[in-house]
């Protein structure tokens, strides 16, 4: 009956022992999903970074010369604006932070803003016919969003050039006084 009862004291022991290593070992792995942001292990004498030769490809750049040379000097164009920057969230929002993680990496093709104070008046969201590399669930999304914010957009083919007049009347129609 003793040895039983040590044998059950043991099984206990064990048990316990191994529910503290399991439970360490997940901790190690949930902790080492954190990065240190702190410079500490930067070496600051050399960095991996490089210079892009070019922020737009050849289809958007010239995309981009299309909609500035179409624009009077009350407008000007940005490329590749981060969505999160042309948007604001009241600080009472339901599920506010997840709505913000939804759009903080995202990025929209061109913005036409005021020259005067740069208020965004209109989203270009750049879309190809050939497959380009935009998945058109996150298109869908961008667009819903704009619209929720009552942002206007009009959606430019980049495979496929309009010609400086019809682009002059798409951005009259989305709002644009040009």
């Amino acid at each position: 009956m003793g040895q039983l009862l040590a044998l059950l004291i043991i099984a206990v022991v064990a048990k316990f022992a191994w529910d503290a290593y399991q439970e360490h070992q997940a901790k190690s792995k949930r902790e080492a999903k954190v990065i240190d942001l702190s410079n500490a292990w930067v070496d600051l004498t050399n960095m991996p970074y490089r210079k892009r030769g070019f922020i737009l490809n050849a289809r958007e750049l010239a995309g981009f010369r299309l909609i500035s040379e179409a624009l009077d000097n009350r407008y000007v164009v940005f490329p590749k604006v981060r969505l999160a920057d042309l948007l604001s969230m009241p600080a009472d929002a339901p599920r506010r932070q997840e709505y913000l993680d939804r759009v903080k990496d995202r990025r929209v093709d061109f913005v036409i803003c005021s020259a005067d104070n740069l208020e965004p008046l209109l989203v270009v969201v750049a879309s190809s016919t050939d497959g380009g590399r935009k998945k058109p669930g996150s298109d869908r999304f961008t667009l819903r969003v704009l619209e929720a914010a009552g942002l206007p957009y009009t959606i430019l083919d980049v495979s496929n050039l309009p010609g400086s007049q019809t682009l002059v009347e798409t951005l009259r129609k989305a709002g644009l006084a040009i």
